[in-house]
Parts: structure tokens; C-alpha cells; sequence
């Protein structure tokens, strides 16, 4: 077989593959129900990084075991790293229970985490390492590892982790997320009104910078 066959078949095969991945449910690409819909704003549990107190402010509502939020995570860590202080990133937890089912647990593992100062890092790892823990059925065991190598108490982390609180605390992003009619993961808000999910880090770039900017 010729060289250049090889190579067309393998971009084929690369597009389709490309095409099933934005056909998931909750894959990158889609236009929830409810565009431009308005969102809640910032809430005290609301876990942020960048500057809480910015003009411009991004919502993720996520499920650490959605593929496309995983596929999503590094565009966010470079936007993070990029726009600093200028802008306020939000992770909201929206566990879609009925096709993960590691997806509550995960959300409760970085709540725990947070009960000691690091569900930031517990989110990142989750991330990450998604492929090792996703689909497991003992997932819960390779989690409360990553507790482990994070440094927690882990007889704390695990009495939080099973704690009402905890469950609470996922479960008001959960009831916000079907308040405002949001069907899949990644779903994000800039400034308050939900956006078609951005294709690239250009496209997401581009997004925030006419926000910082609206009279450019």
C-alpha cells in the first residue's frame, strides 16, 4: 500500500473517531438547551481560583468522570495560568449519576479534599488521572490513594467523605445545574450567561478577552 493511502486512511479514521467523540452527551462542542440563559452568580461555597473579586467570571459545571471534561481540564489550566487575577474560574460539581458511576464519588472525594485546603489538588489529580479510576469499579480505593499521596488526614478525609455536609455540598451545584436546565458536561457560564461550549483554547482566549475588553 502506497504511503499516501496509509496516511488518508488515518486521517479518516482520526475524523471519525473526532466526529463520535462530539456526539457523546456530554462532549465538547454543544450548544445547551438554554444558551444564553441567565446563571446565578457567585455563592459562598463556590470553589474559585484566579481572583474571586474579578469583572469577568467563567463557570464550569463538571463531572470528573466526563471524558470531554477531562479533554477540557489542560485548556483550562492554561487559560487559568494565562488570564491570572483578571478573571475568576468557578467549578461547579454536576455529576451525571446515571451514566457515571463514579461521578458522585469523585464529587465528594474534592469536597472532602477541600474540608482540608486542597480541592484544588484533588481536582487536578482526578483530571489527570482519569483513565486509571473512571470506569473502575473500585474506584473509591485508587481515590482515597490520591487522598493519600495529597497528603490528607485520610481518618478525617474519610469521615467527611461520608458526611452529610459533603453530600450537601454536591448536591446544591447538582440542584443548580438542573435549575437552570443544563443537560450535559462541560457546561460553561461566562459572566453569568451559559455559552456554547468553546472548541479550542483560541476560541476560549478569544471569549474572555472581548469580556475584559467589550469596547475593542
Amino acid at each position: 500500500m502506497q504511503k499516501s493511502t496509509i496516511v488518508t486512511i488515518a486521517v479518516i479514521i482520526a475524523l471519525i473517531g473526532f466526529g463520535i467523540f462530539l456526539m457523546n452527551t456530554d462532549g465538547p462542542g454543544t450548544v445547551p438547551d438554554n444558551g444564553g440563559a441567565e446563571v446565578e452568580g457567585l455563592s459562598a461555597s463556590d470553589w474559585v481560583t484566579g481572583n474571586r473579586d474579578a469583572s469577568v467570571v467563567v463557570i464550569e459545571y463538571g463531572d470528573f468522570q466526563c471524558p470531554a471534561c477531562g479533554a477540557y481540564h489542560p485548556i483550562l489550566k492554561q487559560l487559568k495560568s494565562e488570564f491570572g487575577d483578571r478573571v475568576a474560574f468557578v467549578y461547579r460539581h454536576f455529576p451525571l449519576r446515571s451514566i457515571h458511576q463514579n461521578a458522585e464519588a469523585s464529587a465528594r472525594a474534592t469536597e472532602a479534599a477541600g474540608k482540608q485546603g486542597k480541592f484544588w489538588e484533588m481536582h487536578d489529580v482526578l483530571f489527570e488521572r482519569q483513565t486509571e479510576w473512571g470506569n473502575q469499579l473500585g474506584a473509591i480505593g485508587l481515590i482515597n490513594g490520591y487522598a493519600e499521596e495529597l497528603g490528607l488526614d485520610m481518618e478525617r478525609y474519610e469521615a467527611d467523605l461520608k458526611s452529610d455536609e459533603i453530600a450537601d455540598l454536591v448536591n446544591e451545584d447538582l440542584q443548580s445545574a438542573i435549575r437552570n436546565g443544563l443537560s450535559s458536561t462541560p457546561t460553561f457560564v461566562l459572566d453569568g450567561k451559559v455559552i456554547q461550549t468553546p472548541r479550542s483554547v483560541g476560541e476560549f482566549q478569544t471569549l474572555l478577552n472581548t469580556a475584559l475588553n467589550p469596547e475593542q
